[in-house]
């Protein structure tokens, strides 16, 4: 993967998104998987896990945010970086792949910009439309047949409810 080469988005700013599409063979078919790193990350952070995963299912690798990385910042300009401009340039690029049914995963900062990806531009949705987002990943986690016993439908009730509240 580190050999690999990346792909650039041009945002309408000027800026540019570097990222990397593997399993492409699964796409249509299989449920993507964005990986969004933190602040200081690199492509080669993801290398174990999306050479694992990209064998099953379709993976996106948003490498770096605006001027970290092979990403650059807008040309000629003094730019904040926000937590706010990476929700957006992940949902630019999110639009730019044509993925609407997908997972993300991200740590550190990256973390924090999956997460506001749950907010939708006009509202906050509510915490059915949370838990209706969050069931299919929670429940890839669990063995199939705990999830088709009965008697743990409370158990996994309580675990999607933690999830969507941030544990709280």
């Amino acid at each position: 993967m580190s050999n690999t080469a990346h792909s650039i988005l041009d945002l309408p700013d000027g800026a540019k998104i570097a990222y990397e599409v593997l399993g492409t063979q699964f796409l249509g078919s299989r449920q993507p998987l964005v990986l969004i790193g933190g602040m200081s990350s690199r492509r080669i952070d993801w290398e174990r896990l999306a050479s694992s995963l990209s064998r099953v299912r379709p993976m996106n690798i948003r490498t770096m945010d605006r001027g970290m990385g092979d990403s650059q910042l807008s040309p000629g300009k003094d730019e904040r970086i926000t937590l706010e401009s990476l929700a957006h340039d992940l949902l630019a690029l999110l639009v730019h792949l044509q993925w609407k049914d997908l997972s993300l995963c991200g740590f550190s900062m990256g973390g924090l910009c999956t997460a506001k990806q749950a907010n939708v531009p006009d509202r906050q949705l509510t915490l059915d439309e949370k838990k209706e987002m969050a069931r299919g990943t929670l429940e890839s986690t669990f063995d199939p047949a705990w999830l088709a016993n009965p008697e743990n439908s409370q158990r996994f009730q309580w675990w999607l409810e933690r999830m969507v509240s941030g544990g709280r």
